[in-house]
């Protein structure tokens, strides 16, 4: 019965490698110290620890798949004394290769841009198989929220994120058709104090062009820019206290004919 069962180990491990038929690349037959494993699959392991060690994975057994000639994780074992990787949320740390730390290796916590250790240690140690309490990644009180969605614009330039540090600028673009002020279609803005200064709005805007008129009938001196919806009253110099009323209607200005103020007031001007 032995000898079968050992034939059997043979026929599987002798060639010393694993065929993985889902994996582009057969997987070396791992090596195991302090531990035991099974292969449940021919391209997945499962294994646990001898006494006193651990898998470096939560829990007392792990797994393992073999991807393109790699078993992944990397089945290990390690003394239960050490100390798995911490998730530090919004920080960072010198992560070890091996995947695991010993027992009393320290390891320095920074915060990701934006965020800060609000009377923490930045330094911690393993002790006996644990962290002690993790520090944590305030946002600090002078950076700012993601920038604010504005009708009829985009962030260029910048990948999304959550949180800016303060001074940070970020870029905003009106789409086709769309403006900040009749002319620009980028507008920067600024993270201050935990605010965004200078938010801009798109609109479609309408010119009105001294070239399109004759001056005797409408005093249109400069060029002049009016958004969606929004009037404005041009002086028709032929007739004294006489003006036209100019507005925006659907990308394109369309006006009056010259009238006294008051009636344009009361809206009795056509």
């Amino acid at each position: 019965m032995c000898v079968r069962h050992l034939a059997f180990v043979l026929l599987i491990w002798f060639p010393a490698v694993l065929h993985a038929q889902k994996a582009e690349q057969p997987c070396p037959a791992p090596q195991l110290d302090h531990g035991y494993l099974v292969l449940e699959k021919e391209n997945q392991l499962t294994y646990a620890c001898d006494e006193g060690y651990k898998p470096t994975a939560e829990g007392w057994w792990a797994t393992s798949t073999c991807e393109n000639g790699q078993w992944s994780p990397k089945p290990q074992c390690i003394e239960e004394k050490s100390c798995l990787p911490p998730t530090i949320i919004n920080g960072n740390y010198f992560e070890n290769p091996n995947g695991w730390y010993a027992e009393h290796r320290t390891i320095t916590i920074k915060c990701d841009d934006g965020y800060e250790l609000k009377g923490q240690p930045e330094r911690i140690r393993c002790i006996n198989g644990t962290w002690p309490p993790l520090p944590v990644c305030e946002k600090s009180p002078n950076a700012c929220d993601g920038p604010p969605q504005i009708p009829h614009a985009v962030i260029i330039k910048q990948g999304y994120q959550e949180v800016f540090v303060e001074n940070s600028k970020v870029v905003y673009e009106c789409e086709s058709g769309y403006t900040t002020d009749g002319i620009a279609t980028e507008t920067s803005v600024l993270c201050s104090s935990g605010n965004w200064t200078g938010i801009p709005s798109c609109h479609v805007y309408c010119l009105i062009d001294p070239a399109n008129y004759n001056q005797d009938n409408y005093q249109v001196t400069k060029v002049q820019y009016l958004k969606e919806g929004e009037k404005k009253k041009i002086r028709c110099p032929y007739w004294p206290g006489a003006f036209s009323n100019f507005r925006c209607t659907n990308g394109r200005i369309a006006h009056t004919q010259c009238c006294e103020e008051y009636y344009i007031d009361q809206g009795r001007c056509f």
